[in-house]
């Protein structure tokens, strides 16, 4: 299942109501933390794909200190939307500077940078411009996102 805002909260609710065994696969949407905070336990036993942001204990020492700064300034919880612009802004800073010397960056020095490591992984780019992004299954348990065992 995909979607967003209050209607992509309201179809999870329903079916957890309808049938609390039904398995439902869902999108890295799902761990918006206003979708979370929304749905309660309802989120419980969902699995969704993500990145190790979404996780409630990132093992990463970079997005674990992330989350905690950003929970600090922001009093919420932070997900992929929030790691993804902190790293395009380091980003475009790189590409910015791939001449030795500050320039305006296009799509194509951003493109011929890739692939970029950054807090949220190795971001690289295909040849239109297209990003690719590493992303892990989880769900939510108790509460919390896990990583589903492989």
């Amino acid at each position: 299942m995909t979607g967003s805002g209050p209607a992509f909260v309201s179809v999870f609710g329903q079916l957890k109501e309808a049938n609390a065994d039904l398995p439902v696969y869902t999108e890295i949407e799902f761990a918006n933390p206003s979708i979370l905070g929304a749905l309660g336990k309802d989120a419980d036993g969902i699995i969704f794909d993500g990145t190790e942001l979404e996780l409630t204990d990132p093992q990463d020492a970079e997005i674990a200190s992330f989350k905690k700064q950003y929970r600090s300034r922001f009093g919420t919880e932070p997900y992929q939307v929030a790691g993804f612009a902190h790293d395009s802004i380091l980003l475009l800073a790189d590409a910015a500077m791939m001449s030795g010397a500050f320039a305006k960056p296009n799509k194509q020095s951003i493109i011929a940078g890739a692939p970029f490591q950054v807090m949220m992984g190795i971001i690289q780019f295909d040849a239109e411009g297209e990003c690719r992004v590493p992303l892990q299954i989880m769900k939510r348990e108790a509460g919390k996102t896990v990583l589903i065992p492989q």
